[in-house]
């Protein structure tokens, strides 16, 4: 009975978006209101919808994706501190540092760790990230949960920390891409928290939201920051899908999250019947628990998941999330229950079947940002304002990167601009 309900309110959401279409050919819709500075009509309505459900102060909608919501979140810092690092996670992802790189914001890095055998980045925990901050300025903390292979951070334990070492003068930012649900970073204690709407909650592409607590952010700041950022002709459509989206798991969130993980534990039963070997977490304290509707799965020796992930999307249609040297991480999404579990587990086995084995090189997945302060000749963005010279790759260790080099997905560079190339990535990057 619920998921007839939560059909019908998917079938009348879609109804209400198309009726919005005509919006699209309009340069001003008045029944929709201001996008952009303080909201207005439906639009404010909105946000203000998805805050009070999502129980945070303030919310940023945009079509224009999270890349967009790191840029207006790297624009803030710039203007409140100017001149002040940013302290990463060594697992964040490239737009941040594209960001800093525009912005002239200075990065410094906590190192992150790997499960080698699932190819999962493990994220700093609180005390990295403490020893971090004793020995830097930084303005604010970026960490990344849940990471590409599902790992959840416990966020209240950073932020304590953070707060226990630099009191309220540091701020807290949370790369929430990859969240779904009511729960998020905010409610345990981030300052900002960035989030794919379209990613795991179903809304159109470029769909994202920006979540604040303005207890420490200047919520003019940031409204001004969003006006500097976002473009005056976002798409009425995908802004209006993120309502929808946010209406659907306010009225339906027990019945959808019973729906996925059901799902879920079912293709991971399937997978495990035909011998695969799934991700199950780290033992680690800061990490709280796996996403369950991420499934990463070791592959049998000799195959390789870039040229399985090919094989399954040119022949059976089927799209790992990402791939590695021996492993590929599924998502179970809306579009995924369509197919029943057991027809995703047999096609991943015919396509294991029809890949070639290969003799799959012993190979440390190297962490760059890891290295930022030995390998750092300086700052990226000064980097990315040097001269430069397009060279070849595999000439190219010991000499200064002027771009970013980064494997898509999980989009977690191996080379950003200022540091030096070293003979490690370049044989990474040849698998």
């Amino acid at each position: 009975m619920r998921l007839r309900r939560l059909l019908q309110d998917a079938a009348n959401s879609q109804r209400r978006l198309r009726d919005i279409l005509t919006a699209e050919q309009s340069v001003s819709c008045d029944a929709l209101g201001a996008s952009l500075g303080y909201l207005s009509e439906a639009t404010r309505e909105m946000a203000d919808s998805i805050a009070n459900w999502l129980g945070v102060d303030h919310v940023n909608l945009t079509s224009m994706g999270s890349t967009t919501n790191i840029y207006v979140t790297m624009t803030y810092i710039s203007r409140k501190y100017p001149g002040s690092p940013v302290l990463c996670a060594g697992n964040s992802h490239m737009s941040w540092v594209n960001a800093a790189a525009n912005l002239s914001v200075p990065l410094r890095f906590v190192s992150a760790r790997m499960d080698p055998e699932f190819e999962a980045v493990i994220p700093p925990g609180p005390d990295e990230i403490s020893k971090a901050l004793e020995k830097s300025n930084a303005a604010a903390v970026v960490i990344t949960t849940p990471t590409y292979e599902g790992l959840h951070v416990d966020v209240a334990s950073i932020v304590k920390k953070v707060r226990d070492v630099r009191g309220d003068d540091v701020l807290v930012i949370v790369d929430n891409a990859w969240g779904w649900g009511k729960f998020n970073p905010v409610n345990e204690g981030a300052d900002i928290a960035i989030r794919s709407t379209h990613k795991m909650e179903g809304a159109l592409m470029g769909a994202s939201v920006l979540l604040a607590n303005t207890e420490r952010i200047d919520r003019d700041l940031l409204v001004e920051c969003g006006n500097a950022c976002y473009s005056t002709s976002q798409s009425c459509v995908v802004l209006a899908s993120i309502g929808e989206t946010y209406c659907l798991w306010a009225k339906h969130e027990a019945a959808l999250e019973s729906a996925f993980i059901e799902y879920s534990q079912s293709l991971k039963n399937s997978l495990a019947a035909l011998g695969f070997q799934i991700f199950e977490g780290v033992r680690e304290q800061h990490i709280s628990h796996v996403d369950p509707r991420k499934i990463t799965i070791k592959l049998p020796k000799g195959i390789i998941g870039y040229k399985l992930s090919e094989i399954l999307q040119r022949e059976y249609e089927l799209i790992p999330e990402k791939a590695g040297i021996s492993t590929i991480t599924l998502i179970v999404t809306a579009r995924t229950l369509n197919s029943s579990p057991e027809k995703i587990a047999d096609a991943i086995a015919r396509g294991v079947e029809d890949v070639e084995r290969m003799s799959v090189p012993e190979i440390e997945i190297p962490l760059a940002l890891n290295k930022w302060e030995t390998l750092r000749a300086m700052e990226v963005h000064e980097a990315v304002r040097c001269a430069s010279r397009v060279v070849d790759f595999d000439h190219s260790a010991g000499l200064i990167s002027a771009s970013v080099v980064v494997p898509y997905p999980p989009g977690i560079p191996s080379i950003i601009p200022g540091q030096r190339i070293t003979e490690d990535v370049i044989q990474y990057l040849h698998v």
